[in-house]
C-alpha cells in the first residue's frame, strides 16, 4: 500500500513537472512565431503568397520588420485580371509591397507620432479619426501584433502608393 501511495505521489510529481508541451499544449515561448507565418493564419494568407513571388519574403521572415498588411478581404477586391496582372510583373510587385514594409519594430502609438519610411522609400503615418486608426484610406482592423522578428498590423485594404 505504500509502494501504491509512493507511485502514485511520484507519478503525480512527474505529471507536474513535464513541459506543457508534453501534454498537448505548446509552450509559451512557441506562442509568438515569426512574421509570414502569423500572417499566413491570420487571414493575410494572400499577402503572403504576394510577398512570396518578390525578394521581399526573406526580409519579412526574418528581418525586424513592420508589416503592415491588407487582409484577404482587400486582395478579393481586385479581379482576377488585376491580380494576375499585379502578380506577374515582379518589380512593380515589390515596389507596391515595400509600401506596406517597415524597418524595425513599429506599434501603432508610435506610428502615430511621426511618419515612418517604408521599404519602397515613401513614408506612412498613423491618423486617428473619429477614434478609428487609419493610414491613408486604409483602416487598421487589427493592430500590434507582435512576431519573433517583428510586428504586424492589419488592414482592410491597399496602402495608396504616393
Amino acid at each position: 500500500m505504500i509502494l501504491t501511495r509512493l507511485a502514485s505521489s511520484l507519478a503525480a510529481i512527474a505529471l507536474l513537472l513535464l513541459p506543457s508541451f508534453a501534454l498537448g499544449q505548446q509552450p509559451k515561448a512557441e506562442e509568438t512565431k515569426d512574421t509570414v507565418t502569423e500572417l499566413a493564419k491570420k487571414g493575410y494568407a494572400q499577402f503572403v503568397n504576394a510577398v512570396s513571388k518578390t525578394d521581399l519574403l526573406d526580409k519579412v521572415a526574418s528581418g525586424d520588420v513592420t508589416v503592415i498588411a491588407p487582409n484577404d478581404k482587400a486582395f478579393s477586391g481586385l479581379s482576377k485580371a488585376q491580380l494576375d496582372a499585379l502578380l506577374a510583373d515582379k518589380e512593380k510587385l515589390t515596389a507596391f509591397l515595400g509600401h506596406h514594409i517597415i524597418e524595425g519594430k513599429h506599434t501603432i502609438s508610435s506610428m502615430k507620432k511621426a511618419e515612418v519610411k517604408t521599404l519602397s522609400g515613401s513614408s506612412v503615418q498613423v491618423i486617428v479619426k473619429d477614434g478609428q486608426f487609419t493610414i491613408g484610406t486604409a483602416r487598421i482592423v487589427r493592430s500590434d501584433l507582435a512576431t519573433t522578428n517583428g510586428m504586424v498590423h492589419g488592414t482592410d485594404q491597399f496602402l495608396q502608393m504616393p
